[in-house]
């Protein structure tokens, strides 16, 4: 699926993963995998640079990236250290999220099926806003990069819309990790989409997996 990256498009790169017909059901064996790599490197998962390199990505505008409006791979990696135990959810949404805490970087796992129409990375508008977990709280959208279709925003760097989400019944994703060209080069990028892949590969069972990298020159 192509993605058209607008307002950020001399600092923003996005790498995309597209997973077809995949066994979504309870994986103990994933589980397993993503918890001892994560105790392997436990004591140096916090990369400042990466840190710093997203956060800078994420000030456009009114926007600051502190506090509860910061990335959502720090509160996974903050919310890893301080507990000892990795969140797990389905097995979709946690190879995302290993490969979010691995890299630091802000990764996006949705439903394809519930995406409507062509992709676009740009900054939110002003009163922009959208439902973020099952207790109805919303996130502002102004000057944060937003992912959006034919029905609006749907995701972005800081929480996901609860509309695109991947549930239990899920058997077709689409993974987004967000990132800046100064941050990382393309190899590096690359390497851990082609984990990302793997993974499905390996666990999920996926009879099609396609990765597309966008934004660099």
């Amino acid at each position: 699926m192509e993605v058209a990256i607008h307002d950020i498009s001399k600092k923003a790169v996005l790498a995309i993963i597209e997973v077809s017909d995949f066994d979504n059901s309870e994986n103990p064996k994933l589980n397993t995998f993503i918890d001892s790599q994560l105790q392997s490197i436990k004591d140096r998962l916090i990369d400042d640079k990466i840190k710093s390199g997203i956060r800078n990505l994420l000030r456009n505008g009114s926007y600051s990236p502190n506090g509860r409006a910061k990335p959502a791979s720090e509160f996974l990696i903050n919310t890893y250290i301080t507990s000892g135990q990795f969140p797990s959810i389905n097995p979709i949404v946690n190879i995302n999220n290993y490969i979010s805490i691995k890299s630091n970087l802000p990764a996006s796992v949705f439903d394809l099926n519930k995406i409507n129409g062509p992709i676009q990375l740009r900054l939110g508008i002003p009163n922009e806003s959208y439902v973020f977990n099952n207790a109805g709280h919303e996130i502002k959208l102004t000057d944060l990069i937003t992912l959006s279709d034919n029905n609006g925003p749907f995701g972005t760097p800081v929480k996901d819309s609860m509309r695109c989400k991947c549930f239990a019944d899920c058997k077709n994703a689409l993974g987004v990790i967000y990132c800046a060209k100064s941050l990382l080069d393309l190899s590096t990028l690359k390497g851990h989409m082609n984990e990302w892949q793997e993974l499905c590969q390996t666990y999920l069972q996926s009879s099609y997996i396609k990765i597309n990298i966008i934004g660099y020159d």
